[in-house]
């Protein structure tokens, strides 16, 4: 949700960026805008209120509501957003958007997990060195900060990517 909350944005922190997916939908149907802000604000409220671990609580009330609400949102995104998308706007609409999404979300995200995995790999290295219970709780610290960005990157996993299989998992 995440992701799709910074495509739709064109931001890294909730902010609706001037060119972005928001900005164009709202210049041709603003209350589809706003209902869409809602569902995926609704959707990853439900998702953070899922009781942790995660996995322990798939079965959970709290996990049903989540995926319903993430169904509603893939729901609105397929029906109402993609009919503006597909019949009300042209190709070179889109072209300062993508600047934006690329410049604003994919950059920085590919940054910060380079940053990161540079870091988990420091980590690594060090208690192949020097083996240790604090420099082990360090690798699983540096490990887990590393997923986040790199969760996040997932979504970027179109074109070439997706077409020529560059993500083998």
């Amino acid at each position: 949700i995440g992701s799709i909350k910074n495509a739709y944005f064109g931001s890294l922190d909730g902010t609706v960026n001037a060119n972005s997916v928001s900005k164009m939908i709202a210049s041709k149907d603003a209350a589809l805008d706003i209902e869409v802000s809602a569902a995926i604000a609704t959707a990853q409220s439900y998702i953070l209120a899922i009781q942790q671990p995660f996995r322990n609580s798939l079965g959970s009330p709290e996990a049903q509501t989540a995926i319903e609400q993430c169904v509603a949102l893939r729901d609105l995104l397929k029906n109402k957003v993609k009919a503006i998308i597909d019949g009300e706007l042209k190709d070179a609409d889109w072209q300062p958007v993508l600047d934006q999404y690329v410049d604003n979300v994919v950059l920085p995200t590919y940054k910060d997990l380079s940053e990161k995995n540079t870091a988990l790999y420091n980590a690594v290295v060090a208690f192949e060195k020097n083996p240790s219970n604090d420099a082990f709780q360090k690798c699983a610290d540096a490990w887990l900060t590393a997923r986040k960005p790199w969760e996040s990157s997932e979504a970027f996993l179109f074109g070439p990517v997706a077409d020529k299989g560059l993500d083998k998992l």
